[in-house]
């Protein structure tokens, strides 16, 4: 009972807050993360779907010799 009291609570004091204030400080808070962060690592950046990394080839792509060995 009491998480439901203390919920209701902080629901009414948000409520309450001057919304503006309330998205100002939410606002610092982004840019004060963003300038502490690195930056995103390579592995989480998404890949560019335009720009080819290889060449076209004509040569045919080597076949896993394991592929079709258990056909079950």
């Amino acid at each position: 009972m009491g998480f439901i009291m203390e919920f209701a609570e902080n629901l009414i004091l948000r409520m309450m807050e001057d919304p503006e204030k309330r998205d100002s400080a939410q606002r610092e808070h982004v840019y004060r993360m963003k300038e502490r962060s690195p930056g995103t690592p390579r592995s989480a950046r998404p890949l560019a779907a335009a720009t080819p990394t290889t060449t076209s080839s004509t040569a045919t792509p080597t076949r896993d010799p394991n592929r079709n060995r258990y056909p079950w």
